[in-house]
């Protein structure tokens, strides 16, 4: 038969067998799910807790708190929702506490993908060496190869999306759902590609390989342990990691706020002139906010969204992207890409004179390194 026909036939027996095996699947789904669950109430909510921190110039900080979850909790599950920046010391205290929880959060999050994408493809190829090289005499090897895979797709998609339908509602973080969901799907092809590989090669001792491969790839992202703490044949065997470069995605698309700042919302009323008489009396009381010119600052004070009411002229950068920089670029060591035009907007730096502000890319799903982290996992599954 042709090519064609033979790919047909090699999906439809692929799927046939799939369909007999169909608790097994759901067995995984569930065994997914249970470790979103577990992992969302290790570290819920991490994201809110961070940016949701009332600094010491807040007065009522219940009120300020309270009114802060409202906002990142408005913008739901599929969008960004708007952040706050201070531009100083408030933002690196931020992103410490944020970097921490996130660290262990993306790890072990990426450690179960791992676990998962690479034992539910251990049977995909390994169980069926026999009937293989019988049939390989006949049939076309690629055909085969494109059969088994194209009857799995769905269920390669299908997991780390009842993974993160399980997790995300605890974790609540930055990026929106359908972005986290990109990454780990990415993840789960790269990690069956694995998978496959190691059913080939041992095939009586899979399963165990396969735990082992998870576990190294996870060790490997560079995050925990730091790459610039292991000796340079680890820095290079981390690049053949699919965990590596679907942390390095995550920690690109979570660390966002803190080295860009907010993309929507950048701007601030430049003096107390702009603001109705309670607001004014309100900044009077507190005299730092007259030189903070911080953009989203005013409108949690006041306790008023959103913020675009007012007639800004001026923005800030957050005071964070130097540690971004140094965590990621130095410590994770990830590629950092260059920065992005910001159509020539300009914030008022601590010495009065108006300098640009942080590069932002067009597209602010990106940040440095997600392309080249999403080509690395397709290349490698």
């Amino acid at each position: 038969p042709s090519s064609c026909r033979q790919l047909r036939l090699f999906t439809w027996r692929a799927a046939r067998q799939l369909s007999r095996d169909a608790a097994a699947s759901c067995r995984n789904m569930l065994i997914g799910c249970v470790a979103g669950v577990l992992l969302g109430f290790l570290y819920e909510g991490t994201f809110e807790k961070a940016v949701c921190t009332p600094p010491s110039l807040i007065a009522d900080s219940a009120a300020w708190r309270e009114s802060c979850l409202r906002h990142v909790a408005s913008a739901g599950s599929f969008r960004r929702g708007h952040v706050l920046c201070w531009g100083g010391a408030q933002d690196v205290r931020q992103f410490a506490d944020a970097s921490t929880q996130y660290t262990q959060a993306l790890s072990l999050t990426l450690l179960a993908v791992a676990i998962i994408s690479v034992q539910v493809a251990l049977n995909l190829f390994g169980a069926e060496r026999e009937v293989f090289w019988r049939e390989s005499r006949h049939y076309s090897v690629f055909a085969y190869l494109v059969g088994k895979n194209v009857a799995h797709l769905p269920l390669t998609l299908f997991y780390p999306f009842v993974f993160l339908l399980c997790f995300y509602p605890f974790l609540r973080p930055y990026a929106p759902f359908q972005a986290f969901y990109a990454v780990l799907a990415l993840s789960q092809w790269a990690g069956e590609g694995l998978g496959q590989l190691i059913s080939l090669q041992l095939t009586a001792s899979r399963q165990l390989a396969g735990g082992v491969a998870a576990l190294l790839a996870t060790v490997l992202t560079g995050s925990f342990p730091l790459l610039s703490q292991l000796p340079a044949p680890f820095v290079a065997l981390s690049y053949a990691s699919f965990s590596r470069w679907a942390m390095q995605a995550l920690v690109a698309l979570e660390y966002f706020p803190w080295y860009y700042g907010d993309p929507h919302l950048v701007l601030a009323p430049h003096s107390s002139d702009d603001l109705d008489e309670p607001r004014k009396s309100s900044m009077q009381k507190k005299p730092a906010l007259e030189d903070a010119r911080c953009c989203n600052m005013y409108p949690l004070v006041s306790g008023e969204w959103p913020p675009d009411i007012y007639d800004c002229t001026y923005s800030i950068r957050p005071g964070s992207p130097e540690r971004v920089a140094e965590l990621v670029g130095r410590e994770y060591k990830y590629t950092i890409l260059p920065p992005w035009p910001r159509h020539g907007e300009t914030y008022v730096g601590d010495d009065g004179r108006r300098a640009p502000l942080p590069d932002i890319p067009a597209a602010d799903e990106f940040l440095y390194g997600t392309p080249q982290a999403a080509l690395a996992l397709v290349c490698i599954g």
